[in-house]
Parts: structure tokens; C-alpha cells; sequence
């Protein structure tokens, strides 16, 4: 079982209007003057100037992610990035227009593990997997014996029964 080399980020995240471009990237590279100077702290940072509200419930944590996970932009910058040189350059990516700022937090190596130290982990997934298919079985069952039973009983009236 093979694991590829898995990255984690905070990011700032902005969109990149047609026209504004300049104005984003300037915006951004003020936003990481600060923080390079330490004026600003990235977590602050992304609360204050993030403009996806995920990132902004998260801190801007991109958690764990490997090449193909996160827009190309995101992981060739990310990539660059360790713990000498934790931020990174204004990210312009055209392609899905979004510009960014990164804050590296922390890097894993690729590894490649035995089944034997993988195996537990691929059964829990798998009893998660068949527990949550197995309460949606029961729960869509009890849905269908509900509408049967309410199809079946006569209708109230709002006269009480003397």
C-alpha cells in the first residue's frame, strides 16, 4: 500500500474578476508583506481577507492532501513551500480564477506500508462504510412502513369522538 507524498497549507483564498487582476495580486502581496514582517498573523490573515467561507471555518487548514486533490495552482505552490520558507508568493491561477496565498504547516513523506499495518485502518473504513448503508436501509424502511401505515389509517377528522 503506497501513500504519495501528502501536503498541508493554510490558505487565502480570493477570486480573481476579469479586469482586477492587478488589484488582487497587489491586495495579496500587501496581505503577505504583513505577515512576512509580522504584523499579521495567517490565521488572522485568512479570517479577515479569505473570501471562501470554508477556509475561513477551517483557519484556511487545507488538511491533508496529495497531487490531484487541490487545483494545480495550489500544489506546486504548496509544494515549494517547508518550514524555512513557510509562505508563499501571490498565486495567480487564471485557469479557475482564483488568486491565493500559502502558509505551510506541515509536509509527509511518500511510504509505501504493508497490508499487515494497513489492515486495521481498511476495516474500520469498511465497518463505517457497511454501518452507514445499513442505517440508511433501516431508516428508508421505517420511512416505507410509515407511509403505509399513515396510507392505511382513516382519516382524522377534527370532531372529537364521543
Amino acid at each position: 500500500y503506497s501513500l504519495p507524498l501528502r501536503l498541508r497549507v493554510r490558505i487565502i483564498e480570493m477570486a480573481l474578476p476579469t479586469g482586477k487582476e492587478n488589484d488582487v495580486r497587489q491586495q495579496l502581496a500587501d496581505i503577505r508583506s504583513r505577515i512576512a514582517d509580522g504584523k499579521l498573523d495567517f490565521k488572522d490573515a485568512v479570517i479577515q481577507y479569505s473570501e471562501s467561507p470554508e477556509r475561513r471555518l477551517t483557519d484556511g487548514d487545507s488538511q491533508w492532501f496529495a497531487k490531484g486533490e487541490k487545483v494545480d495552482a495550489i500544489y506546486d505552490a504548496a509544494l515549494k513551500l517547508d518550514a524555512e520558507h513557510p509562505l508563499s508568493d501571490v498565486v495567480m491561477d487564471d485557469k479557475d480564477h482564483e488568486a491565493y496565498l500559502l502558509y505551510f504547516l506541515d509536509r509527509k513523506a511518500p511510504e509505501v506500508r504493508t497490508l499487515e499495518e494497513v489492515k486495521p485502518d481498511i476495516i474500520t473504513e469498511l465497518q463505517d462504510e457497511y454501518r452507514k448503508t445499513q442505517e440508511q436501509v433501516v431508516l428508508d424502511g421505517l420511512r416505507q412502513q410509515f407511509r403505509q401505515q399513515a396510507a392505511a389509517a382513516p382519516a382524522v377528522t377534527g370532531k372529537p369522538s364521543m
